[in-house]
């Protein structure tokens, strides 16, 4: 298996970026991961008031899972692969809490020295929103 490659769209509006990483087997692409980088502000309040904005690059997994097999190995490969990335969060949405990705940001070690794991509402065995942001 050859490592992930990453490929680059850029667009206009909102949505900067599209990049997609995908790794090969035998000249053959065996898997492939959509993200989108999009720019949005992180909003500090105080009270109702908006006292700060601060510029945030979100790099923001599009569907529900990785199209890739569920194998430790080849998820720490993208992730080595996205931390060469310049993005200030990950947005992983509306993981089921029974999927390899959801036991996989809980559990890897190379997570839990990259990333600070943060959900809006409890996981539930429905879909949930997880935001990682990256902090040096």
């Amino acid at each position: 298996m050859v490592p992930f490659s990453r490929s680059k769209r850029k667009s206009s509006g909102k949505r900067k970026m599209c990049a997609y990483i995908s790794w090969r087997a035998k000249r053959k692409v065996i898997g492939a991961v959509p993200f989108v980088l999009s720019k949005e502000p992180l909003l500090c309040r105080l009270g109702e008031s908006i006292v700060a904005k601060f510029p945030l690059h979100i790099l923001s997994l599009q569907g529900y899972t990785p199209n890739m097999p569920a194998e430790t190995s080849v998820y720490d490969m993208l992730f080595g692969r996205i931390l060469e990335s310049e993005f200030d969060a990950i947005q992983l949405s509306y993981i089921k809490t029974a999927s390899f990705l959801w036991s996989y940001v809980r559990s890897s070690p190379l997570i839990q020295k990259f990333f600070y794991f943060y959900t809006v509402t409890p996981p539930v065995d429905s879909p949930k929103r997880i935001v990682c942001g990256l902090y040096e």
